[in-house]
């Protein structure tokens, strides 16, 4: 028998296109798919179809979920196949590259007796207290201005409106000066990111304050990446110093 598409896999779809949205993102049902797959989420044990029609009925829902304010959806081609994209109001769908690879289904024998873990509530996560990581603060760390150095790990706190800042001593690590532009890269959905300086033709997702050179990041452009809901970033100078690992 056929297993039913429950509350935790439409949970699972549901946060899923949020982290999408959040970060500003155009996107298909297939690339939700393979964002529940990539992070090992109870949804993504399921076939696309199902993952597909959930995401038609959270655009359906809009208006009571709310979780699509400032989008809209317009019909577009992937490949040869007309597909439905999901984009910000002002952004024109067929600019954007929406070719997806779905990666292997979860196994479900990766669940504990292959039933579905209890439902996470819907919409982003609240922050709880910061559980122990035994990685100092940066600003135990660089107190004073203290230079930082490559192989450095340390924990970041969000304020209370979503932003962690890196501090000048790392930014400067990075060869970044005041207003310079940083991206993110990484797996949607996998629990990590790389930020470094950004290129030419890439979109940032930041600057630099143009005054200190320090670096304000917000949750939002975090979680496409399953990065940001906790009650901190861990963040990892990579060897060569030029970028960071986030957590």
């Amino acid at each position: 028998m056929p297993r039913s598409f429950d509350t935790a896999a439409r949970t699972d779809v549901q946060n899923a296109a949020a982290a999408f949205v959040n970060a500003g993102e155009t996107f298909t049902s297939g690339h939700v798919t393979a964002a529940v797959r990539n992070g090992g989420a109870w949804a993504g044990t399921f076939g696309h179809n199902p993952v597909g029609r959930e995401v038609r009925s959270l655009w359906e829902g809009r208006n009571t979920n709310g979780l699509f304010d400032g989008y809209t959806r317009s019909t577009t081609y992937q490949g040869s196949s007309q597909v439905f994209a999901y984009h910000p109001i002002n952004d024109d769908p067929d600019t954007a590259d929406l070719s997806v690879q779905f990666p292997p289904r979860v196994d479900i024998n990766s669940f504990s007796g292959g039933v579905a873990p209890g439902a996470a509530p819907a919409g982003p996560t609240p922050r709880s207290a910061p559980a122990p990581t035994g990685l100092k603060t940066a600003r135990e760390l660089y107190n004073g201005g203290q230079d930082a150095s490559a192989g450095d790990r340390f924990t970041l706190a969000y304020n209370g409106d979503g932003y962690a800042q890196v501090p000048r001593s790392v930014t400067r690590l990075l060869g970044l000066n005041p207003g310079d532009e940083v991206v993110l890269t990484g797996a949607t959905m996998s629990g990590a990111c790389a930020l470094r300086a950004s290129t030419s033709g890439e979109t940032p997702v930041a600057n630099l304050q143009p005054t200190n050179g320090q670096l304000r990041l917000r949750d939002r452009a975090l979680m496409l990446y399953g990065v940001g809901n906790g009650p901190d970033l861990v963040v990892a100078i990579s060897a060569d110093g030029k970028s960071l690992e986030l957590s």
